[in-house]
């Protein structure tokens, strides 16, 4: 009886350990690949993407205050390996593969008080990649606003 107990003891603690470092394990490679960062990078670049598109609308409200209102959902992402085109980007920008941490991939919906000269709708689908270097700064590209369709879903 002694001997099944323990048994029970040690499974369920290393149970508790397992489960413990699987529930850590996400959020702590998300702070170390700087996860937040890259996302901030994107929604920028996505932001400024979509304020330019809204200055060369003519807006009753005033592109201002549709900018104001631009608003993202359901941002998820990974990580990824650098595609040819994430390669093409970092050179044109002067920056070299050496030294990334780690490249993201991210996709969500970004809602608009106006509608975009694409787009029947305020409600929209963007995707966006980054790249994190070991000195913590970030490079975007494959920036991108697309339609919402009935039916599309993201993440």
């Amino acid at each position: 009886m002694r001997a099944t107990l323990r048994i029970l003891v040690l499974v369920a603690t290393f149970a508790v350990i397992v489960l413990g470092t699987i529930v850590t394990a996400t959020p702590i490679n998300d702070r170390h690949f700087r996860k937040q960062s890259a996302i901030t990078a994107c929604t920028d670049d996505l932001r400024a993407a979509i304020t330019s598109e809204l200055h060369s609308e003519e807006t009753p409200a005033g592109p201002g205050s549709m900018t104001a209102a631009i608003r993202f959902s359901h941002v998820t992402g990974r990580t990824t390996g650098l595609s040819e085109d994430g390669t093409i980007a970092l050179h044109r920008r002067g920056m070299s593969s050496s030294g990334i941490l780690a490249t993201w991939e991210f996709s969500g919906y970004v809602d608009v008080a106006g509608k975009l000269r694409f787009s029947m709708s305020n409600h929209n689908i963007f995707s966006c990649n980054a790249v994190v270097f070991t000195d913590h700064s970030v490079a975007t590209y494959g920036v991108q606003v697309t339609a919402w369709q009935p039916g599309d879903v993201v993440g």
